[in-house]
């Protein structure tokens, strides 16, 4: 256990470990599925450079793996294809958007993990719609578990509660709106067309009034 630990480092190489647990973890499930990958995309806002497959941008805020799916680009070859892949492959991929987060926080506070990951739900609902108050209490409670040096904890909650995030179904190409997408959609269905665009849209903006939120809250909490 370290004397202190600032909260902004802290916060910075959270971000950058599990961007980098996700994209690994998300390798080695197309790897081990056989579906191909078209993309790996580091960050968000401008782009920095780009290397092959690997896109990477200047802010280093989360991480996408995109795999190869004949609705979109110019690739029609089937072949790997994640949209071609048995229901059961392409749940197994969503849900581990989830488990590379979850499994990590298993290692670091074993079954206080799951704890972890339930509470999370009703904090995260509590740091969107609730008054800015009381998530700034809990984000402070956190950043009292990070400025005390208990840094193994608090990366370990951290793994948390972003499986927590991944698992609320607010778009359906990810995490548990994408589980939920490939068990309820037909064969061949397209998440840019219909039901599921508006669901795109609405998660969008969801997310959006989250992270605007939890900014807002967070900088309430720090300074």
């Amino acid at each position: 256990m370290l004397a202190s630990m600032n909260p902004w480092i802290f916060f910075a190489g959270a971000a950058v470990i599990s961007g980098l647990f996700y994209v690994e973890g998300l390798l080695l499930a197309g790897r081990f599925f056989g579906v191909r990958v078209r993309e790996i995309g580091i960050g968000v806002g401008p782009l920095a450079f780009t290397r092959g497959r690997l896109v990477v941008r200047w802010l280093p805020l989360g991480a996408l793996v995109y795999f190869h799916d004949t609705r979109f680009g110019e690739d029609k070859d089937p072949a790997g294809s994640f949209d071609h892949a048995p229901r059961s492959t392409r749940v197994s991929i969503r849900l581990m958007d989830v488990l590379v987060y979850l499994l990590p926080a298993f290692l670091v506070l074993g079954l206080d993990a799951w704890r972890s990951f339930v509470s999370g739900f009703g904090q995260l609902f509590t740091i969107l719609v609730e008054p800015t108050a009381e998530g700034v209490e809990l984000v402070r409670g956190f950043l009292d578990i990070v400025e005390s040096g208990d840094v193994g904890r608090a990366i370990g909650i951290w793994f948390a509660k972003s499986a927590a995030l991944t698992a609320v179904p607010f778009v359906p190409v990810a995490g548990g709106g994408g589980v939920l997408f490939e068990l309820l959609s037909r064969p061949g269905a397209n998440f840019q067309t219909g039901t599921a665009a508006a669901l795109m849209v609405l998660g969008a903006l969801a997310i959006l009034a989250f992270l605007v939120k939890f900014v807002w809250v967070f900088f309430a909490a720090v300074l």
